[in-house]
């Protein structure tokens, strides 16, 4: 028996559509514009995340992660943590 192919993985785009720009707008406090320019962009900023994710929760959603801007860490190297001993 053949197995279901798996839905795709929602988008920047596919999240707006789904949210709505205005209403994605209105619970950021910000302009449509900026919302409709991360969906072209394919990202959201970082600061977005925790309200698109409820957003998206409240909608039955799905928000990965790595359609936010986060800044990459780096581990510390060896003389910063000899330095902080």
């Amino acid at each position: 028996m053949a197995r279901e192919p798996s839905p795709p993985s929602p988008t920047a785009s596919s999240i707006c559509d789904a949210l709505g720009r205005s209403a994605i707008a209105d619970r950021l406090g910000v302009q449509a514009t900026a919302v409709s320019n991360a969906s072209v962009a394919g990202t959201f900023p970082a600061s977005w995340f925790t309200a698109l994710r409820a957003m998206c929760s409240e909608a039955g959603l799905v928000c990965p992660e790595s359609l936010f801007r986060f800044k990459a860490t780096s581990a510390p190297d060896a003389t910063e943590q000899q330095g902080a001993a």
